[in-house]
Formats: structure tokens, C-alpha cells, sequence
């Protein structure tokens, strides 16, 4: 079962940092929380949200727990293991050191729906000017009802929305987009390329804490 792996670079004593990590549906997540050495014996935990449940290191695990906290001492840093993902593991967790005290840092943990959720079927496209570039997204069927959008940007974080299947087509559009729920695919269609289009853009799916997105990249030449 394929692994991921967060290290957070801030120790426990005094911080308070965030960190976030997406993962797949079904498979594991392992974040490592570094320490100070005053902080060596101290209980560590891990827990979500408001922690109102806690897993600490002092408490009898089992090897097929979800959960599973180690504490390495002689290397200062202990690691969590989050098995078997659902949609419902996500959200924000917080590994921190008792008693006395309350420092800690945070990650997000974002759960994606299946390891193929989004694709496209070329992620490098050349066309003319004056041409029209169609663009099929295909996605899980999970994600039917939300909301797609296509986004221009060479950084996914920022890019620039440019349609959203949740606002309306307005006749003459140069961006249209479909949303084909029935067969799982969202089209966005580009007519009348001009020099200035070519760049990275993004079939995305609007989602709750972390959207989903895969890039694409247009290259616009000159007419014949």
C-alpha cells in the first residue's frame, strides 16, 4: 500500500506551526513531529480538532490500529500513522506533548476520493490562433454534484478562475464550460486562441478544505 510521508520541521517546545498534506482514499499517511530534548520523557499525543480524543504514546497499541503512534527518543521525533483513509479523516490534527504545557503543531490532512479523481487525456496541447481548444476532464464519479472550474496559472494555489460549471453561460463566450455528470467528465472549451492564452491552466473540482485540480499546458502558434 503506497505511503505518504509529512515531516514537520518545527519541534513541539514554544511553536505552533501548520502544515498541510493530501492523501488518498484507502491508503496511509504517516506525519513525524519533531521535539526538543527537555521533552524526551513527556507524554506525546496526536489528535483532531478540538481534541476531545486524544492518542498518546503511553497507551497499548495494536499493529492494526488506524492509528498508530511511535516515539523515537534517541532521534527526538515521534510519528504518527493514520492506516486505511476515509473521507471523514480529514481535517485538521494537532501532535503535541503534555503535561504542564501546550505547545504543539498542526497539519491538515485533505483526503482525496480514489487515486485517479481527476485526469485529462493530454496535459500538453499546441494549437493555432484563431483555433478552439476543447478540453475533456474527467473525473470520479464521487464528485458528480460539486462544482467544476477551470483555472489559468502556473501555481495551482493561485491560479486565476476563469469558468465555473456553477455560474451562467453567457452567448458569445470565449470560455464555455459542460458538465456531462452521467459519464463522469466536464468539458471546457476555448474558441478564438490568441498568442496571449498559451500558459498552464487547471481542470479543478471545487471541494470542502482542498479542491482538486490537474494542469494542463496550451501552447498557442502562429496561424497559416
Amino acid at each position: 500500500m503506497k505511503h505518504l510521508l509529512l515531516l514537520l520541521l518545527s519541534t513541539l517546545p514554544g511553536t505552533n506551526s501548520q502544515s498541510r498534506v493530501t492523501a488518498f482514499e484507502g491508503r496511509s499517511v504517516t506525519v513525524q513531529c519533531p521535539y526538543a530534548p527537555p521533552y524526551t520523557e513527556a507524554v506525546k499525543y496526536w489528535c483532531k480538532g478540538t481534541c476531545q480524543q486524544k492518542k498518546r504514546s503511553d497507551e497499548a497499541q495494536k499493529a492494526d490500529d488506524k492509528v498508530l503512534l511511535k516515539d523515537n527518543k534517541s532521534q527526538g521525533v515521534f510519528t504518527v500513522t493514520i492506516s486505511r483513509l476515509e473521507e471523514e479523516d480529514e481535517g485538521w490534527y494537532r501532535c503535541g506533548a503534555v503535561p504542564g504545557y501546550y505547545s504543539e503543531v498542526s497539519v491538515f490532512i485533505a483526503v482525496n476520493h480514489g487515486s485517479s479523481s481527476l485526469s485529462v487525456v493530454s496535459k500538453s496541447v499546441t494549437k493555432q490562433e484563431k483555433q478552439t481548444l476543447a478540453v475533456h476532464c474527467h473525473y470520479d464519479q464521487y464528485y458528480r454534484s460539486y462544482v467544476k472550474y477551470w483555472c489559468k496559472g502556473d501555481n495551482w494555489h493561485y491560479c486565476s478562475s476563469l469558468k465555473r460549471t456553477d455560474s451562467p453561460e453567457t452567448p458569445g463566450d470565449k470560455i464555455t464550460i459542460s458538465d456531462d455528470q452521467t459519464r463522469g467528465v466536464f468539458t471546457v472549451t476555448m474558441r478564438g486562441l490568441e498568442k496571449e492564452d498559451a500558459g498552464w491552466y487547471w481542470c479543478a473540482i471545487e471541494k470542502l478544505w482542498s479542491d482538486l485540480g490537474i494542469s494542463l499546458n496550451l501552447t498557442v502558434v502562429d496561424g497559416k
